[in-house]
């Protein structure tokens, strides 16, 4: 087996420390009223999953379940996404309980309709959300040691979005060789009337388990969010992919064209404990080596145990029904504990 290459341990360190926000200061006269008659002066931060976060000066940062919010106000612009899909941007006030209006638009949202809030200041930190997840296994009987490093950028604009995400694994167990799984993605794209979006995606991916030196993935489509509210998102994507891979032990490289379908499912408890369970399919089929078919599978389920930081399960499940050589494994997956941190 190869050794790991260092600089695929380094790609989700490095998106973690140059895409981490710096805190941004505002002056705290923004206004939050309560369903139950408190109003209290705050920073409104953003509202995702269901919780308005804010910063005050006697409490620290706070998050509100948005279901208990009746009015909103602030001098400052922000970008306002409803569960339709559409967008609006300006400042935040509330001239009737229950209902939001942003900037000068004659329209009044609906509070229950709001599914994000973001602040629409210029500063490209201001406009980006991720997390950085760790994961451990050890298991004395056979010495096995595994870790792996999982992070998620997105920047978030009112067009155009993009999201990246990394990860690096490593296994080592007496008597066997070490092994590593190491994965890149990309996703760029422009959102799109009534929750339609179309994105471009770049993917680079190696696993020691399945025999993958290097698979390197390129394309396209278009996708839409099918359910979008301040408990659960499901999105579906569907393209084509150009792919070329190199496998261990068999000569050459080999390029296929692939078709992409997509389906992401994302939910969130409001109440405390916060509860985030996501799960990623997709399903691969070759267009180019008819009866080939790749999928992947990845989940996680966490619960906060202080502000932001998580602790939970996550897996993968790797498949492939026809590797270019026949002694190659089709599958691979594996399953382990890990803490989180969103930022």
């Amino acid at each position: 087996m190869r050794p790991a290459s260092p600089a695929w341990l380094a790609v989700a360190a490095t998106l973690g420390v140059l895409l981490c926000p710096a805190p941004c200061a505002a002056a705290r006269t923004d206004m939050v009223r309560l369903r139950s008659g408190d109003q209290i002066t705050v920073e409104i931060k953003e509202l995702q999953f269901g919780y308005l976060d804010v910063e005050t000066d006697s409490l620290g940062t706070l998050s509100v379940v948005w279901q208990d919010v009746v009015e909103l106000t602030s001098t400052y612009r922000f970008v306002v996404e409803v569960s339709s899909g559409q967008r609006y941007v300006g400042t935040l006030s509330s001239p009737v309980p229950g209902k939001l209006q942003v900037g000068a638009g004659p329209a009044l949202l609906d509070l229950s309709a709001v599914v994000s809030i973001r602040s629409d200041r210029t500063s490209l930190f201001d406009r980006i959300d991720g997390s950085l997840e760790v994961n451990f296994n050890l298991a004395r009987a056979n010495s096995q040691k595994q870790w792996s490093l999982d992070s998620k950028v997105r920047y978030s604009g009112l067009r155009w979005f993009h999201v990246a995400s990394g990860s690096s694994s490593f296994t080592s167990q007496e008597g066997s060789n070490n092994t590593s799984r190491n994965n890149f993605t990309l996703q760029s794209g422009r959102v799109l009337a009534n929750r339609w979006y179309y994105a471009g995606l770049f993917q680079a991916q190696q696993d020691q388990e399945l025999g993958l030196d290097r698979r390197v993935s390129a394309g396209g489509g278009i996708g839409r969010q099918l359910i979008q509210s301040n408990r659960r998102d499901l999105e579906l994507l569907g393209g084509i992919l150009v792919t070329t891979e190199r496998f261990e032990d068999v000569p050459g490289t080999q390029t296929n064209m692939e078709s992409l379908m997509l389906w992401r499912y994302e939910s969130f408890r409001r109440r405390s404990p916060k509860l985030d369970t996501s799960v990623t399919y997709i399903l691969l089929p070759s267009l180019t080596d008819i009866g080939r078919v790749r999928s992947e599978v990845d989940f996680s389920t966490s619960i906060e145990v202080i502000h932001n930081f998580f602790v939970g399960l996550t897996g993968f499940d790797t498949y492939d029904s026809r590797p270019p050589d026949p002694a190659l494994p089709r599958n691979d997956y594996g399953v382990s504990p890990s803490v989180r941190w969103k930022f």
